[in-house]
């Protein structure tokens, strides 16, 4: 499994890999998968956007954005994480979101939020073994498939606050080298 930064031309497949989640359960609260342009906004947003791929498939993507839109958020960000259904508890997550985390780390960021629709104990199992930590909730917040959904939100602190913290990078400016040998670190020989 290859662990790399995505392109525009894999969002067609990422849609794909979402559009399951919007019609098959609750974990995201769109009613309808978003076009390609909505996508395309959310990949030329992003701080990071990674994909796993093995055999030129894509098996998932996670990316990092804005947290808020508010200057003194900036040191704060917002990951995502979605595999293809077909690949679901075969080792790709892990992978693919500790390369998110490092590279997030590089570039300056103090710490990750995670939303969790609830219920949905292997998500909260799985950032729960990356080190984040439940924070608060919003109950009842989304009203999808019939039913009330609350949403948990974690967070994982990449580093300490510094006094006089700098303004994180764009993950453009990262030194080409560290960018390969983080994703490298996390791609596998599966």
């Amino acid at each position: 499994m290859n662990v790399r930064c995505a392109k525009i031309d894999d969002l067609p497949h990422i849609r794909d890999i979402y559009d399951h989640y919007v019609h098959h359960s609750s974990i995201t609260f769109d009613l309808t998968t978003p076009p390609i342009d909505s996508f395309a906004q959310k990949f030329e947003s992003s701080h990071v956007f990674l994909l796993a791929e093995q055999g030129g498939v894509i098996l998932g993507y996670a990316y990092a954005n804005e947290h808020r839109y508010k200057a003194a958020y900036q040191w704060a960000t917002e990951s995502t994480i979605y595999l293809h259904k077909d690949h679901l508890n075969k080792k790709i997550g892990g992978p693919l979101y500790l390369a998110l985390l490092d590279l997030l780390q590089h570039l300056g960021y103090l710490m990750v939020l995670a939303g969790i629709t609830r219920p949905n104990p292997s998500s909260e199992r799985f950032h729960e073994r990356l080190g984040f930590k439940k924070i608060f909730s919003y109950e009842d917040i989304g009203y999808k498939k019939g039913q009330w959904h609350s949403v948990d939100w974690y967070r994982k602190d990449l580093m300490p606050p510094a006094a006089q913290p700098t303004r994180p990078k764009r993950l453009e400016s990262l030194d080409t080298e560290i960018l390969e040998s983080i994703l490298g670190a996390h791609s596998t020989s599966n």
